[in-house]
């Protein structure tokens, strides 16, 4: 007759796993803590910041927060929507937010590795033993017949984290969390710069298309009475082909300047997450030309006093640091012993007999494993992982130090870029006023009609200077407020 399993054998068969929750807490309590280093920032930031930017000082640059939308301050609604496009649709941003996503979880993975871990199984066999088994003295003991077994267990593993393994291993995945977020930090920062870099571009070879095209009919006109005052005998050759090379050389940069203008048009698509064969609406309206953003004045600029913290790719550089310092420490303690709790419960049974309590068993206690002969494996890769954790550490030396560089190259191109912008604007001035006086003196008689023509070109080559200058004071704003760190760090 077949006797159920009863309360008291299932409490009795749950008596050890009591009895190591008691002994948890002295084994816990041995743990050792894990390794998680702080990050350097904080403390590098305090350092820098003492000493002021040589090149904010000179030019009045005052201390404060520079904006998130940094783009704004150039008043331009079409620069505006393309980087709202960019922001919604580009692929690379995207990515980088999937690569965060992908982080995160395996962060949240390394967390969990803390806890207890359940399994359930069921097995069905048919069983019948070798002769050699049963009888390996060759005694004649009967080969046993076949029987068929089932088993169902279900048990609960915890490994005790001694020596901070399993939480070093989580702070590595913490890192490289930082890591994923401060790439999509940078993505998303690069992402605007090349967007109103590109705009930038396209404007200015718009407006130097435009005066390219009126500089040719000059030119054309230039060689119509040339070629009549040769035909007349009134010109020599040379000056006749010198015009002709000139109006062909001009006839070359506007190939040119279609072809730039073209490409700055398509990588805008690209950057929208567009076809560059056929944009959207919104991009399609970049073909219509247009001026050139002013050109914001230097106080609106601000030097945060948290440089280093909120430039993505220092903040990159230190998680790197400190997730090769956790490697390092798990590379070291590979082979220190790991300690196990193990607890299972279940019936094993031919069928039919599962439910007698002779079917039932168990089995609890602790489990310990140790690596103690690896041929020196264990010691090389702690080594090598100690050299990672150095390269780190002086990559991320070279990349504060570059932000730093990246900073003050990028206020000294400011100031030149400006003071350029305002010379081409004087140029530009004395080449439209000497056209206009070129123009007076042919209308008065004074000057034959090719010196009104000489005039108009060199203005339009003075307004290609100037608007040339204007679009690398803009280009060299937008370096400003990406090496500054104008983007806002992530929350």
């Amino acid at each position: 007759m077949k006797t159920p399993l009863s309360i008291d054998q299932l409490t009795s068969a749950a008596a050890p796993l009591r009895a190591w929750a008691w002994t948890l807490p002295v084994l816990l309590a041995a743990c050792a803590s894990p390794v998680v280093p702080p990050s350097a920032l904080p403390a590098l930031a305090r350092q820098h910041a003492a000493t002021a930017s040589p090149a904010a000082s000179e030019q009045g640059i005052a201390t404060g927060t520079p904006s998130a939308a940094w783009w704004r301050a150039l008043n331009d609604t079409g620069l505006d929507q393309l980087v709202q496009a960019a922001d919604a649709a580009n692929p690379g941003a995207q990515a980088a937010a999937q690569a965060v996503a992908a982080a995160r979880a395996q962060w949240e993975a390394a967390e969990r590795e803390a806890w207890p871990q359940g399994r359930l199984t069921a097995d069905a066999q048919a069983v019948r033993p070798a002769v050699a088994d049963v009888d390996p003295f060759n005694a004649g003991s009967p080969r046993p017949p076949q029987r068929r077994l089932l088993t169902v267990m279900q048990g609960v593993s915890w490994e005790l984290d001694l020596f901070g393994r399993i939480a070093t291993a989580a702070g590595v995945a913490a890192r490289d969390l930082d890591m994923a977020l401060a790439q999509a930090h940078a993505v998303r920062a690069a992402l605007h710069g090349d967007v109103v870099r590109h705009y930038v571009a396209l404007r200015w070879h718009q407006q130097a298309l435009a005066s390219l095209q009126r500089e040719q009919q000059a030119m054309a006109e230039r060689v119509r009475l040339l070629t009549a005052r040769h035909a007349a005998g009134l010109l020599d050759q040379r000056e006749l082909l010198s015009a002709q090379s000139e109006a062909t050389g001009v006839q070359a940069e506007l190939a040119g300047t279609r072809q730039r203008l073209t490409a700055h048009r398509h990588a805008l698509a690209v950057l929208a997450g567009q076809s560059p064969r056929a944009p959207a609406d919104g991009l399609a309206g970049l073909a219509q030309p247009a001026d050139l953003p002013p050109v914001p004045a230097t106080a609106d600029l601000r030097q945060p006093a948290d440089l280093l913290v909120r430039r993505p790719d220092v903040a990159w550089a230190d998680a790197q640091f400190r997730a090769r310092v956790g490697e390092a420490v798990l590379a070291d303690r590979a082979n220190w012993p790991r300690l196990i709790l193990n607890f299972g419960i279940g019936v094993s049974a031919v069928p039919g007999q599962l439910g007698q309590a002779s079917a039932l068993r168990y089995s609890a206690g602790p489990a310990l494993s140790m690596d103690w002969l690896d041929a020196g494996r264990h010691r090389a890769r702690a080594a090598a992982a100690r050299a990672g954790q150095q390269a780190a550490w002086h990559r991320f030396e070279d990349t504060v130090l570059r932000a730093l560089q990246d900073g003050e190259d990028a206020l000294q191109g400011w100031a030149a870029a400006r003071e350029a912008m305002a010379q081409a604007g004087l140029a530009r001035q004395s080449a439209v006023q000497a056209e206009q006086h070129a123009s007076r003196r042919v209308a008065a008689g004074l000057e034959a009609p090719g010196a009104s023509l000489d005039g108009a070109v060199n203005a339009e080559r003075a307004l290609r200077r100037a608007v040339s200058a204007q679009a690398d004071a803009l280009l060299a704003y937008v370096q400003v407020q990406l090496a500054l760190g104008a983007w806002q760090p992530p929350t």
